[in-house]
């Protein structure tokens, strides 16, 4: 459970926003979650986004031009980042983006419908094989900097 200090404002423009897809998407909409330095107290209004995930059934081009206008309506109130995805789309980038996606998984707020991310299932293989890479790349620039000297 988390305990956010969020100004009234900021929960004034995410409930805009949220009403605003529902209203226009709602038998689409899937999920609206909050994530990012909102849910983790690193948030600074003005300064920073407000990051969202919106999951939808569809992501077609007509669903799509559903969503400007509150996604316009909210900006207004508050800078918003919105990732718009399907649940199938979500999951195929977990194993590209595995360190983001548990971190949004330990830290999020679910504002609408199903939460997506507590069920995924994470696997550590990506991390590993990410963390190897980053080895193996400060080791080549250690190379090549002590050959250069």
């Amino acid at each position: 459970q988390l305990s956010l200090t969020i100004p009234a404002k900021t929960l004034d423009g995410i409930d805009t926003f949220r009403k605003s897809v529902v209203d226009s998407l709602s038998d689409q909409v899937v999920s609206m979650i909050i994530q990012g330095g909102v849910t983790r107290d690193e948030y600074y209004p003005g300064e920073l986004d407000v990051n969202m995930l919106v999951v939808l059934k569809d992501v077609g081009v007509d669903i799509l031009d559903k969503l400007v206008r509150p996604y316009q309506k909210g900006f207004k109130d508050i800078i918003l980042d919105v990732i718009v995805r399907t649940e199938e789309q979500l999951r195929s980038l977990m194993d590209i983006f595995p360190a983001r996606f548990k971190e949004m998984q330990q830290s999020h707020l679910l504002i609408w419908g199903q939460d997506v991310l507590a069920g995924l299932e994470i696997s550590d293989h990506y991390s590993k094989l990410r963390a190897v890479q980053e080895i193996k790349n400060l080791q080549l620039r250690l190379h090549m900097s002590y050959v250069y000297i």
